[in-house]
C-alpha cells in the first residue's frame, strides 16, 4: 500500500543557539550518532501530521519508564535507590526523576559477557516490576555492537539474531530470569515492564521473546508484559521479526490487547535504531515505532517502520516555542540530557585512572615483544608475535593523546601541545637510537681488532645484548608506572578524606560558597568529594548545586574564557573538574559573579619551570648529540685520518 502524503513541511529557517545550547552541545562527550543518522537513517516519503501525534498519557508513561532505563547506566544503583531523597533534590542528577521516589529495588546484575549490566525494581504504586538493562557504556560492550554478523536464532526457521547482542544477552539471561522471579514471588505484580536505552532496548526485545515463545513463558504467564526501548538498534532479520509479530498477536488474542505493549521510540537525528542497516537483512520487531522529535511524540505508519528520518509539518508542531534539544540525538529522549546523567560516568573513568592504566597495558605490550625476541629462536620459530605485541603496544600512541592532551592544557594550546609531544617523542628516540648504534659499533670494531669472529654471528650477539638492554628498560619502564599507579590512588584517597571533613564542616544553611571558604590555604580550589557514605547523611539538609557529581565536589562554575585557559585539567585529585565541564552548570552567570582564577602553588610552579626546562635541554641534547656523532663517526675514512681535504669526487 502506498503511504499517505500530507502538506509538506514549510522550510523553516536553521535553527538558532541560545548561548546555553551552544555550551551544552560544545561540552558532549557521549556519542550521539547524527552523523551515522546522516549516513544509515532512510528518509521517508511520509510527511508525519498532527493525526499522527501519540497520546499524552503515553507520552508521560514513556518519560517516566525511561527514568529507569536511564537509572541503568549508573555503577551505584543500589546506592542510587538507597539515596533517591537524597539525589532528587534541586540541583542534583535526578531532580526532575518523579517516578523513581518510591521504587523498591529488588536485584542488581552484572552480565558474565561484558559485564553488562542493569537492575530489576518494583512500583508498588503501579504493581509494576521493572526490567532495566544498560546500554554501551564499555569498549568490551561496544565490541560485540559491531559484531553484527548473523546468527541462527531457535525461534525458526531462517531466522537469524545479531550475533555480538545475542552474545551480551546470554551473557545476563540467567540472572535477570532469576531476579524475575525473585520479584514476582515477593509482590504483587500485574505488569512486567522492559526497558533500557540503545543496546537495553535490544536486550529487552530479546528478554521479552524469550518469555513469549521458549519454556520461560510461564514465568509471565498470568502477567501483562510491557516493552519500552529507546533508540535501540535492529536485532534480527526479517523472519526474527515476522515470529516475534506473531506471537505477540497471538498473546493479545488469548489475554486482550495490554498483554503485550511494545513501544520502540526513536529520535530525530539518531542513527543508532538506524544499525545494522536494512540493506543487511535486520528488520526492527516492533510494527509500529515512536518518533520523538523536538519534544513531541509521533507513530509512524506501519508501511515507514524501517525508515529513521521524517519530515514533520509545521501543523503538527508547537512554531512559536524552541525545542531545548534542537539537534536531537541518541542521548536527547523524553526531554532530557540523558548525558547530563551518565556524565558522571565519564568521571569515574578518569578517577580509576584510565590514562595510567593505558600507559601500563603499552609498557606491557611492548615488554613482551622484546621478551618474545631475547628468546632462543629454534624456541620462538616466528618473530610474528613480537612484532604484533609491538605494534598494539604502540598503537595506543593516539587514543593516549587523545585522552591526555585535552586533559592537560586548554582547548586554543592542544595544537601547540601536540607539537612539543612530538618533539619530545622524536628526541627521545633520537638519542636512544644514536647512542644504541654508537655502541654497536665500538663493540664490533674492538672485536674485528681482537678477533676473527663471523661477522653475522657476532652482529647477532650484539643484537641480543641490545634486545636484552631494551627488556631491562622495559622492565624499569613498567616499574615506574606501577608506582606511579599507587602514587595516584593514595592522592586520591587523602583527597577523598580531605573532602569528607571539608563538607562535614558546613553550617546546617551552607552552600557551594562554604566549601570554598573552607579549603585550606594552598589549594584555595573546590574540592571532590568521593560518594563516601559516611559523609552522606550531612548532605540531607545542605544546598547543592549541579548534577549527581554534586555528591562529589561541589565547586562554582566559570563563565569567563581568561578562566576556560587557566584550568588545568591533568591536576591533583583535590581539584574538581567541574569548573571545565559547563554542561553541568547554568551557563547564565550570576549578577556580580568574578571569573575563578586558579591558584597554583610555588611548588607546583617550580615543578613546572623545572620539567620544561628539562624539555628544552633534552631537544638541544639530541640535536648536539646528533651532529657530533654524524661528525665523528659518519665521515669517510679519508676525511678522518686527515686527507679529505682534497675533496675528492668519486663518479
Amino acid at each position: 500500500m502506498l503511504p499517505r502524503f500530507r502538506s509538506k513541511p514549510s522550510k523553516r529557517k536553521k535553527e538558532e543557539l541560545t548561548a546555553e545550547q551552544k555550551r551544552l552541545y560544545a561540552s558532549e562527550k557521549l556519542m550521539n550518532f547524527r552523523t551515522i543518522a546522516k549516513l544509515c537513517a532512510t528518509r521517508s516519503r511520509r510527511t508525519l501530521t498532527a493525526d499522527d501525534l501519540a497520546p499524552a498519557e503515553l507520552k508521560i508513561e514513556l518519560s517516566d519508564i525511561g527514568q529507569f532505563a536511564e537509572v541503568a547506566y549508573s555503577t551505584k544503583v543500589d546506592y542510587i535507590f538507597e539515596h533517591l531523597e537524597e539525589l532528587s533534590r534541586e540541583g542534583f542528577a535526578l531532580e526532575g526523576y518523579g517516578a523513581l521516589p518510591g521504587a523498591t529495588l529488588i536485584a542488581t546484575f552484572r552480565g558474565r559477557v561484558a559485564a553488562l549490566p542493569g537492575y530489576v525494581a518494583y512500583r508498588a504504586q503501579t504493581k509494576q516490576l521493572l526490567v532495566a538493562i544498560s546500554g554501551t557504556a564499555t569498549v568490551r560492550q561496544a565490541l560485540y555492537d559491531v559484531h553484527f554478523r548473523k546468527k541462527r536464532h531457535r525461534a525458526g526457521r531462517g531466522c537469524a539474531v545479531h550475533a555480538g547482542f545475542w552474545r551480551l544477552y546470554s551473557g545476563i539471561k540467567l540472572l535477570v530470569l532469576e531476579a524475575i522471579r525473585k520479584g514476582i514471588r515477593e509482590n504483587e505484580v500485574e505488569e512486567l515492564v522492559l526497558t533500557g536505552h540503545s543496546l537495553g532496548g535490544a536486550m529487552s526485545f530479546l528478554l521479552a521473546l524469550d518469555l513469549l515463545i521458549s519454556e520461560e513463558s510461564n514465568i509471565v504467564s498470568e502477567t501483562d508484559m510491557t516493552i519500552m526501548a529507546f533508540g535501540a538498534p535492529r536485532v534480527g532479520n526479517a523472519a526474527l521479526a515476522r515470529v516475534w509479530r506473531d506471537a505477540v498477536q497471538n498473546r493479545r488474542e488469548k489475554r486482550g490487547e495490554r498483554a503485550v505493549r511494545e513501544y520502540l521510540v526513536k529520535a530525530y537525528n539518531d542513527g543508532c535504531p538506524a544499525l545494522p542497516p536494512a540493506t543487511l537483512g535486520y528488520r526492527h520487531f516492533t510494527a509500529v515505532p515512536l518518533y520523538f522529535y523536538h519534544g513531541i511524540l509521533f507513530r509512524i505508519p506501519a508501511s515507514e517502520s524501517e525508515h529513521g528520518i521524517f519530515d514533520v509539518s509545521d501543523e503538527a508542531l508547537n512554531v512559536g516555542k524552541s525545542p531545548n534539544y534542537p539537534r536531537g540525538g541518541h542521548n536527547y529522549y523524553n526531554g532530557r540530557d540523558l548525558e547530563r546523567f551518565t556524565g558522571y560516568i565519564v568521571d569515574a573513568l578518569r578517577k580509576r585512572g584510565i590514562v595510567i592504566r593505558l600507559f601500563l597495558l603499552s609498557s606491557t605490550l611492548t615488554m613482551a615483544c622484546y621478551f618474545w625476541l631475547v628468546l632462543p629462536p629454534s624456541f620462538t620459530k616466528t618473530p610474528m608475535p613480537a612484532i604484533l605485541s609491538f605494534a598494539s603496544g604502540h598503537g595506543f600512541a593516539p587514543l593516549l593523546l587523545v585522552v591526555l592532551v585535552p586533559d592537560i592544557v586548554a582547548s586554543k594550546y592542544v595544537s601547540t601541545t601536540l607539537g612539543a609531544h612530538k618533539a619530545l617523542e622524536q628526541t627521545g628516540t633520537t638519542i636512544f637510537q644514536t647512542l644504541a648504534g654508537v655502541a654497536l659499533d665500538i663493540k664490533s670494531k674492538k672485536k674485528a681488532a681482537t678477533e676473527a669472529v663471523n661477522p653475522v654471528n657476532g652482529d647477532n650477539r650484539d643484537i641480543e645484548y641490545l634486545l636484552k638492554t631494551f627488556l631491562v628498560l622495559n622492565v624499569l619502564q613498567f616499574g615506574s608506572l606501577f608506582a606511579l599507579a599507587r602514587l595516584y590512588r593514595k592522592q586520591k584517597r587523602e583527597a577523598a578524606r580531605r573532602a569528607s571533613a571539608l563538607l562535614s564542616a558546613i553550617p546546617e544553611d551552607g552552600d557551594a560558597d562554604d566549601v570554598l571558604n573552607a579549603v585550606d590555604e594552598p589549594y584555595k580550589k573546590p574540592v571532590e568529594h568521593e560518594w563516601d557514605q559516611a559523609s552522606m547523611p550531612e548532605l540531607r539538609n545542605k544546598s547543592a548545586t549541579g548534577t549527581i557529581r554534586s555528591m562529589r565536589g561541589l565547586t562554582v562554575p566559570s563563565t569567563s574564557a581568561a578562566a576556560e585557559q587557566n584550568i588545568p585539567l591533568l591536576r591533583s585529585p583535590s581539584v574538581s573538574s567541574s569548573a571545565r565541564n559547563s554542561r553541568y552548570h547554568s551557563v547564565a552567570p550570576s549578577a556580580g559573579s568574578t571569573p575563578v582564577k586558579v591558584m597554583r602553588t610555588k611548588r607546583e610552579i617550580r615543578r613546572g619551570e623545572f620539567f620544561a626546562a628539562l624539555s628544552g635541554l633534552s631537544i638541544v641534547f639530541a640535536w648536539v648529540l646528533y651532529m657530533v656523532v654524524a661528525y665523528f663517526r659518519l665521515r669517510s675514512k679519508e676525511e678522518r685520518s686527515g686527507l679529505g681535504s682534497s675533496r675528492i669526487l668519486y663518479l
